[in-house]
């Protein structure tokens, strides 16, 4: 396995180098299985935030412009007309095993697709108006908000449950990237990583001392070294560590 990436000095090129290190499996696996599941489950928390966050938002917007929610209601139907269209093709083909596609079905095809669209050019106009006005930024505002605060409600949870601030630091930091794209989805649990930060750099002589509360490295014997690398704190506030 490997034991951790950590950014070093970066290169010639500007970019950040990335160190890996081969490791054996933890030596007390409870404490870092505890901080896999609940990384996992944190992030899936923000998964379903992110997810509640653009189904407000579609449905604000759906509010503030009832043209906005009808061309919704004639994309959904050209969709499914031209879904219905090409569907009864792709069959005929899969029957006669040509193609049997005549040129009032291609001309059929070619009309649905084009009016798909052009209601899908009006929708989108429609909405970029609306991203115009202040109603909608008042609305978007609210519903932010509420985000924002269930994201660090959340937060609040899993630290109490024993989640350290590497780790869901590096979850928080994925999550950045679900705020764009297609709908984040729900992941099974199949392991993970635990992160610790380190701010400002750590010298080698401090890494290798073990005066650090954040990463230890001992020599064991020859090129064989045990890192130590804190997962969280102990009752009497001292580092809880996960040793590889």
């Amino acid at each position: 396995m490997k034991a951790f990436k950590a950014g070093s000095d970066r290169d010639g090129c500007g970019c950040t180098k990335i160190i890996s290190y081969g490791a054996k499996a933890p030596k007390d696996i409870p404490p870092v299985m505890l901080q896999l599941r609940l990384a996992h489950q944190y992030k899936n928390a923000l998964v379903q935030i992110e997810r509640e966050r653009r189904e407000k938002s579609a449905a604000k917007l759906l509010e503030i412009s009832p043209v906005l929610a009808a061309l919704a209601d004639s994309l959904a139907r050209a969709e499914m007309l031209l879904t219905t269209a090409t569907d009864a093709i792709r069959e005929a083909n899969s029957i006669a095993r040509r193609k049997q596609q005549t040129k009032e079905q291609r001309a059929e095809v070619g009309t649905l697709r084009k009016a798909k669209r052009d209601i899908y050019l009006a929708w989108k106009a429609e909405k970029n108006r609306l991203w115009s006005i202040p109603a909608t930024s008042e609305a978007m505002e609210a519903v932010e908000t509420e985000a924002a605060e269930k994201h660090k409600a959340s937060r609040r949870g899993f630290i109490a449950q024993g989640l350290f601030h590497g780790t869901y630091q590096s979850i928080e930091m994925v999550a950045k990237k679900m705020r764009s794209g297609v709908p984040p989805r729900f992941q099974r649990f199949e392991g993970g990583r635990c992160s610790f930060w380190i701010e400002g750099g750590i010298p080698v002589a401090d890494l290798l001392g073990g005066v650090t509360n954040s990463a230890r490295v001992e020599r064991i014997s020859g090129t064989k070294h045990l890192l130590k690398m804190r997962i969280g704190t102990n009752h009497d506030k001292s580092p809880k560590w996960a040793e590889v």
